[in-house]
């Protein structure tokens, strides 16, 4: 006996070239970077971090980092299908829309499909009866129309593809030719391969204009390394006061007038001396 189916429903910077990292060498050229100087800095300033930086060195990805990050994928993708069943299993659970061959509602996902199965089966088989033809020659049939429809599917996905890559291809020429009238002094080749430059852009490189990230980075490279140089300098001299003019303790005048107004503002953490130097 045949059953129904149920119904479902910026401003410029004058840095030159000579300001990017020099890839052949290895070495990054910063005597010609246009930012504040820093005599006293020493290495502290030196080894200032660079935007985009975050102060995480390059590693080198190993074969346990691998194991784990493809492990963790594994994991994810487990606890997604899992998630996306039982919310599957639930929504049919509470439909409660009857199953044609029990009578009985749906009690999840699974029993669904074995119904649609088992449907699109006797309709097939129908079919046979009514047109005088073979299971097997409707099946092969319904399969060269998925393929049809794969094909379809493929074409159309790879002709997009296609689209989006001649689209951006058109923006980077464009967008080095805008680049090239706004930093005439700059080499595009060397700053495309700047590594602290590609991590300072992330995933906005190749869609925000060149011109505009590349102003951002010269304007916070600036800041870090004035910051770097105020800290070091700083730091040098607290280290190095003298008694000259020195309200004890080798602080000088500005720094013991530091100090005091620390112990006075926190009495429950005050600070000698020495410790206000090591600090």
């Amino acid at each position: 006996m045949t059953q129904k189916g149920t119904n479902m429903e910026y401003e410029d910077n004058p840095i030159t070239e000579e300001t990017l990292e020099d890839q052949d060498g290895g070495q990054e050229e910063t005597e010609d970077l246009h930012e504040p100087e820093a005599d006293d800095a020493g290495s502290e300033a030196e080894s200032a971090e660079e935007p985009g930086d975050g102060g995480r060195g390059r590693k080198e990805q190993t074969h346990e980092d691998n194991s784990a990050a493809k492990a963790a994928r594994i994991r994810v993708e487990r606890e997604t299908e899992t998630r996306i069943k039982k919310q599957f299993d639930d929504e049919i659970a509470g439909s409660m829309i009857p199953n044609p061959y029990t009578g009985k509602p749906f009690k999840d996902w699974a029993e669904f499909r074995e119904y649609i199965e088992q449907y699109h089966e006797e309709q097939l088989q129908e079919r046979a009866k009514t047109e005088k033809r073979t299971m097997a020659e409707l099946r092969r049939e319904e399969e060269d129309r998925k393929l049809a429809a794969q094909k379809r599917r493929e074409l159309q996905e790879a002709e997009t593809q296609e689209a989006a890559e001649k689209a951006e291809r058109e923006f980077i020429l464009q967008d080095a030719q805008d680049f090239a009238k706004k930093h005439p002094d700059v080499d595009i080749g060397k700053l495309e391969k700047n590594q602290r430059f590609r991590k300072f852009c992330g995933n906005r490189f190749g869609k925000e204009p060149l011109a505009g990230l590349y102003e951002d980075y010269v304007e916070l490279v600036g800041e870090a390394a004035a910051s770097a140089a105020e800290k070091a300098k700083s730091k040098q001299e607290r280290s190095v006061g003298s008694g000259a003019g020195s309200g004890g303790g080798g602080l000088t005048a500005a720094q013991q007038k530091e100090l005091d107004a620390w112990n006075r503002n926190n009495p429950n953490m005050k600070m000698t001396a020495k410790e206000f130097m090591e600090r």
